[in-house]
C-alpha cells in the first residue's frame, strides 16, 4: 500500500480526527483512534473497525467505514501519532 495511502485520516461527524494507530502491543496489533483533549488516544469501537494484526488491515476497515459515512479526508498536520 502507497505511504499516502497508508497514512489516510478522516474527520467525523464530531470534528474529531480517526486514525490508525498500534495498541500497547509493540505493533502486534493496529486499531482505529482519535486524541482526546488531554493528548491521549481514545479507541473507536465499533464492529466495522476491529482489532486488527496489521496497520494495512486496519486502515483498510477505516477507509471502508469513512466511504460508506462520506466522512472528509484530513490533510495536512494533524496531532502526533505513535508509529
Amino acid at each position: 500500500m502507497k505511504a499516502d495511502l497508508q497514512d489516510r485520516r478522516y474527520s467525523d461527524f464530531q470534528g474529531r480526527t480517526l486514525y490508525v494507530s498500534p495498541a500497547l502491543t509493540n505493533g502486534t496489533t493496529w486499531m482505529t483512534v482519535y486524541s482526546k483533549g488531554n493528548g491521549s488516544l481514545k479507541r473507536v469501537k465499533s464492529k466495522w473497525l476491529p482489532l486488527r494484526e496489521t496497520r494495512v488491515l486496519a486502515q483498510g476497515d477505516l477507509d471502508r467505514y469513512a466511504a460508506e459515512r462520506s466522512l472528509p479526508v484530513v490533510r495536512g498536520m494533524v496531532e502526533a501519532r505513535h508509529s
